[in-house]
């Protein structure tokens, strides 16, 4: 009983040091602007909004185990975003401290779109680690396309899309 009650606070204080380490990063608030006709809406990071100091050619910080990322990650051939703007997108979401809003569920950056397939909520830099891995498994000759599937955003699982459209995440 003891074993578990100890394993059981272990398991606590990982979770809890994983929440703080987040927390600790550079947070900042993107400033998005809802953007679109009203049947096609997107959230857009324009470059006036894009955070001084952003990287187009390499990530912030790596994670994640191959193996794992390949498992879940589907690859495209159709609706190939530029592989630089969809780096500056991913990194700026990096840091990205506020919360997920149910519609739109897509955020632009030039040619690039982050896009999920159901409702969640979260903070944005959550996308983050989805993003990079479909970007890593599927990007080729300067463009990327695919989709990441069980990805946990707030807790709930959802599809996470890497792509040049706002729609046809699923």
């Amino acid at each position: 009983m003891q074993f578990l009650t100890i394993l059981s606070l272990l398991c606590s204080v990982a979770s809890s040091a994983t929440l703080t380490t987040r927390q600790d990063h550079d947070a900042y608030p993107l400033n998005l602007t809802l953007a679109g006709p009203p049947d096609a809406q997107y959230w857009l990071l324009s470059e006036e909004n894009m955070p001084p100091g952003i990287s187009r050619t390499t990530f912030d910080e790596e994670d994640a185990s191959p193996r794992l990322i390949r498992r879940a990650t589907e690859c495209s051939g159709d609706h190939r975003a530029n592989t630089g703007d969809c780096v500056a997108l991913i990194n700026a979401l990096n840091g990205d401290s506020n919360l997920i809003q149910n519609s739109p569920r897509n955020i632009r950056y030039n040619n690039c779109y982050v896009s999920w397939s159901s409702v969640v909520s979260g903070v944005r830099w959550e996308f983050t680690p989805h993003a990079r891995d479909v970007y890593n498994v599927c990007n080729s000759n300067g463009a990327v396309s695919g989709l990441k599937r069980d990805a946990s955003i707030g807790g709930r699982s959802t599809t996470v899309c890497l792509s040049n459209r706002a729609s046809g995440c699923s």
